[in-house]
């Protein structure tokens, strides 16, 4: 009984020394990046936005059980490191911007990762719009609109082509 609490508090701080030495690496990284961008160095900034956005990518592959599984988690966990890079820059701007920004950086990564469920709710979206556009008078002027080489026609009106 005795071994296996003894068992249990070591193995409880083998993690926790595990869990600083990592948190105090990826805090000097994430420091790391922002002062420099700070500097006016954006290079470690680009690097991490380009292999963000590559494990996002590769992810999207389909590897197999394990490989696409670590891969998911490992893009999910570049994406929220990128965030914290994102909120920290923005930090100096005020809480808000940081907060904004560490929100927005989220959406972005969440597009990236799977564009699939954005394209079906855009797709409702414009069904649902093209169902409604009839009964609504400016956009039953819209449809009717005909474009040809010279011009676009509206109801009578000649819209020339501006060509710059």
């Amino acid at each position: 009984m005795f071994g296996k609490s003894i068992l249990r508090l070591i193995s409880l701080a083998v993690a926790g020394i595990v869990a600083l030495v990592l948190g105090s690496s990826l805090l000097s990284s994430v420091t790391s990046v922002v002062i420099a961008w700070r500097v006016g160095n954006p290079v470690p900034l680009i690097l991490v936005c380009l292999g963000t956005v590559v494990l996002l990518l590769i992810s999207r592959l389909n590897l197999g059980a394990l490989p696409s599984m670590v891969l998911e988690v490992v893009s999910w966990i570049a994406g929220a490191y990128l965030s914290v890079i994102v909120f920290f820059m923005l930090l100096p701007f005020g809480f808000i911007a940081g907060i904004v920004g560490f929100g927005s950086t989220l959406v972005v990564v969440g597009l990236v990762k799977d564009t699939g469920e954005i394209v079906d709710r855009f797709s409702t979206l414009l069904d649902q719009a093209t169902s409604v556009a009839p009964r609504v008078p400016l956009l039953a002027q819209m449809s009717s609109v005909q474009v040809s080489p010279t011009g676009a026609y509206l109801k009578g009106y000649i819209i020339p082509h501006t060509h710059r």
